[in-house]
């Protein structure tokens, strides 16, 4: 008996030091598995802390789960009371509510349409821009953009919002288009004066040839120039629907209005001993506003001379095969790096070459205009080898009527 009873004592202590045993690592794994998980949820924060735009996670309940050291800034240049519960956002007891407007800064934002409305409705939505404060106050942009989240089984874990404060970027687009505006407009009002009075000059029947064909001349570039103004005009809106142009194509020849652009800008080519070959000026037909084309070239050449080699060259040629017409302007200039080509014909942007100077409209009002007849332009080019610019456009009524049947991919080769 006291043997069995000694044997169940010994047992049941061996039994009750492996279970403190086996207690014990799984307490030291668990202390493990804590720390990792602290250490991961301080990686995470000090991550979070170090971007520069907002973070908020709203939980399914609509409590604020996470936010980060950003969003706090935001919210407090903004001057709202950071909420923990933003599961009824329209409780009419927050006195700290700041106004918000829609991107135009001025549409006061529609019942329900806030961002944090929406992401608690389950909206997912990218770059919704608002504006916050009362216009006649100080005031941010922000742009914000929202996500769902899911738990492992897919059920709903609620919601990240991300902002980003982009007030500076959106004045300084706006001081830029009213300075174009302005200044567009206080050229247009002379020109249009010079014009008048270049008109009534030329009703005298009696002014000799010689005086008579200088004024047609200088009619003809303020024409142009104030058409350029218009342009200048439309590209200055944020709205890139507002820098559709007015074409009026016919049938005219693009070698004639080639040559004309070569040989008035022979002097700035000769001030830098450039060269202008028309050798490759072939007979060609095309459907366009005279005017238009006109412009595109001298945009054209006027950036082969300004970006060329002192004693370089610029070739100026048109070809055509009946259905479609190229024009093609090469240099020997500079050329133009991957980084540049990628939006040298975005609006406002200049090519970072020594002699770049202008506003960087040239290239995209050249292209809109292009693209207004149905057609396209190209570009080839290396840094130090020089660059091949190359329009494109449709020979003939039908072949613009057409449309994508002509048009397509322009080869500068």
């Amino acid at each position: 008996m006291l043997l069995a009873v000694a044997a169940t004592n010994f047992l049941t202590a061996r039994r009750t030091d492996a279970q403190r045993t086996l207690l014990a690592k799984q307490a030291q794994l668990l202390r493990r598995v804590l720390e990792r998980t602290r250490r991961q949820e301080q990686e995470l924060t000090e991550v979070l802390d170090a971007v520069d735009f907002g973070v908020i996670r709203i939980g399914p309940d609509g409590e604020v789960a996470v936010t980060n050291e950003a969003h706090g800034r935001l919210q407090l240049a903004l001057g709202a009371v950071d909420r923990t519960d933003l599961s009824d956002p329209d409780d009419p007891s927050d006195e700290h509510e700041v106004p918000a407007y829609l991107d135009d800064g001025e549409t006061l934002l529609p019942p329900g349409e806030l961002p944090l409305e929406r992401a608690l409705r389950g909206e997912a939505f990218d770059g919704q821009v608002v504006w916050f404060g009362d216009p006649s106050g100080a005031r941010r942009a922000l742009n914000i953009t929202a996500r769902r989240l899911t738990d492992t089984s897919g059920a709903d874990a609620g919601a990240v919002v991300i902002s980003r404060d982009v007030t500076a970027e959106l004045t300084a687009l706006r001081a830029r288009d009213d300075l174009v505006a302005s200044v567009s407009h206080e050229l247009r009002t002379p020109l249009t004066s010079i014009l008048g009075y270049l008109d009534l000059a030329l009703d005298d029947e009696e002014l000799p040839e010689r005086v008579r064909g200088g004024l047609e001349i200088a009619e003809r570039n303020a024409e142009r120039l104030l058409g350029i103004v218009g342009d200048i005009l439309a590209a200055s809106s944020s709205s890139p629907s507002s820098a559709e142009l007015t074409v009026s194509p016919r049938e005219v020849s693009a070698d004639d209005i080639a040559r004309a652009a070569a040989e008035a800008m022979l002097p700035r080519a000769r001030s830098r001993a450039i060269t202008i070959e028309t050798s490759g000026l072939e007979p060609a037909k095309v459907w366009a506003d005279p005017m238009r084309l006109r412009q595109v070239i001298d945009n054209l050449l006027a950036n082969a001379i300004t970006y060329n080699r002192d004693g370089g060259s610029v070739f100026l040629g048109t070809t055509t095969d009946g259905v479609s017409t190229w024009v093609l302007v090469r240099d020997t200039g500079v050329g133009i790096g991957e980084a540049d080509r990628a939006r040298l014909f975005h609006r406002y942007y200049r090519a970072s070459a020594p002699r770049g100077t202008g506003t960087g409209l040239g290239l995209s009002i050249c292209r809109d205009i292009v693209r207004a007849h149905g057609g396209d332009i190209g570009l080839h080019s290396s840094p130090g080898v020089g660059s091949t610019f190359v329009v494109k456009l449709p020979a003939t009524q039908a072949a613009a009527a057409a449309g994508p049947a002509w048009s397509g991919s322009v080869s500068t080769e």
